[in-house]
């Protein structure tokens, strides 16, 4: 609910910027023109101002968002990832959105600055619709997901650069089990309400969970990746031995009572809820699964002519073949099915 306040704000600044009129506010028989032009600039401001200062507080409230950012807020800690918060932030998007189109006239704005007003309406409108088949959207897959993101978080963005740095990655470390947890809770009350993945997706989903187990000081095959990953960052740290012996230890705890626990009871869970589920379907078979492949196929064209993408389809594969035929039947032929299919 917060992809486009960042990319609105920036570019109705650069644009309103190159277009600031340097007056000190309307005079005696200031022409039209220019008084326009001043109401019109000091509205692009407000309007920022607005987009910058919500940018701001989603910063705050995503601590993994900070940190991809590069920014050290929430440095020790993980986004929260269940139904109260969810919650939230719909009650949030809702009241901003009423609040953007209480305060803010379009009609008063720059062709810029209505710009960044619709495209911030439309991502929350958006994320709002989304948000109505919440229990339908997969909380993790095979794939991707929180399970795998975790050593990839932190060894892409989480430096270590003080002494700060390295307690706040054990920190983290120490916070790992809370965050599986959340994730194995959101899937087993979904599976609860028949919003399940394909079958053969669990299975998937338990072996790279078991891959940041693999190695020290899980196993002997190797170093697994968080391990790996603090010790190169430590091991570059500007600090006496005794500190990092110290913070070494303190890892080596977080990652036995969090890391191994934590997966070990996500993975039970994951192949718990995997047991119960029979078939390879796709959200069309979930509870409501059509309204809600609607509302996604709207999502990614942007547009609402559902039935007549899936009406144009097979026109154009008989085309398709028609034309194959019609190239392979010419008297001159001497090209395999793939030579034609690439003409």
């Amino acid at each position: 609910m917060k992809k486009f306040a960042l990319l609105a704000a920036a570019s109705l600044i650069a644009l309103s910027g190159c277009e600031a009129i340097n007056m000190p506010g309307k005079l005696p028989g200031m022409p039209k023109e220019i008084a326009s032009a001043k109401m019109t600039e000091k509205a692009d401001q407000q309007l920022v101002a607005m987009l910058d200062g919500w940018f701001e507080e989603d910063i705050l409230s995503s601590p993994e968002y900070a940190t991809y950012l590069g920014r050290r807020d929430g440095y020790d800690s993980w986004n929260e990832r269940t139904n109260e918060e969810f919650d939230r932030q719909r009650r949030l998007t809702e009241k901003r959105l009423a609040t953007l189109r209480s305060t803010v006239d379009p009609d008063t704005l720059s062709e810029e600055g209505k710009l960044s007003f619709r495209l911030w309406e439309y991502s929350a409108e958006q994320d709002l619709r989304l948000d109505n088949f919440r229990d339908h959207q997969f909380v993790l897959s095979q794939f991707r997901g929180v399970h795998s993101q975790i050593p990839v978080s932190l060894a892409n963005y989480h430096k270590i650069q003080s002494l700060k740095d390295a307690e706040d990655y054990i920190s983290r470390v120490s916070k790992i089990g809370t965050v599986l947890d959340q994730a194995a809770t959101l899937m087993e009350d979904r599976a609860a309400q028949g919003y399940t993945l394909p079958e053969f997706s669990y299975a998937g989903i338990v072996e790279s969970a078991q891959n940041v187990r693999k190695g020290k000081p899980f196993t002997n095959d190797g170093e697994s990746p968080i391990y790996a990953d603090f010790t190169k960052k430590l091991a570059k740290l500007d600090a006496d031995k005794a500190t990092k012996d110290d913070l070494l230890a303190r890892f080596m705890t977080a990652m036995k009572d969090s890391v191994d626990t934590g997966y070990r009871d996500f993975e039970k869970r994951t192949a718990s809820i995997g047991s119960g589920v029979s078939g390879n379907y796709g959200v069309a078979k979930m509870p409501g699964g059509e309204p809600y492949y609607n509302e996604l196929l709207r999502n990614y064209t942007t547009t609402t002519m559902t039935q007549f993408v899936n009406i144009l389809r097979p026109p154009d594969l008989t085309y398709c073949f028609y034309q194959l035929r019609n190239f392979m039947s010419r008297e001159d032929h001497q090209h395999s099915l793939s030579d034609a299919a690439n003409q």
